[in-house]
């Protein structure tokens, strides 16, 4: 199972919900679900909104395992809407950051 699989099946088992409602509910088939949280197949943007939706996050959520840089272009994103200057020094500094664990490895 991928990260973004597991993100998904520990929102499913804390929500209470079965994979089997949850697949009926986002209108995909428990084999496609399956195939989904395994990394076998990639769901469709409308899929990824709706299972956001009836998990009750954001989608940045459930995407942010895929990529680390991922989550930083996510809150620069939001820090944009705040102070454009503020979220370009703050991007730089957490992208420098990556950089450097990359070094490490």
């Amino acid at each position: 199972m991928n990260d973004y699989g597991r993100q998904i099946e520990l929102l499913l088992v804390k929500r209470n919900i079965s994979k089997a409602a949850f697949a009926d509910k986002i209108g995909i088939t428990v084999q496609q679900l399956h195939a989904i949280l395994r990394g076998k197949s990639m769901s469709t943007v409308t899929t990824l909104e709706t299972m956001a939706e009836i998990l009750k996050v954001p989608t940045d959520v459930l995407l942010q395992d895929i990529d680390k840089r991922f989550l930083l272009y996510a809150i620069d994103d939001y820090l944009n809407l705040i102070d454009r200057s503020r979220a370009q020094k703050s991007l730089e500094y957490f992208l420098s950051i990556l950089e450097e664990e990359k070094k490490d490895e």
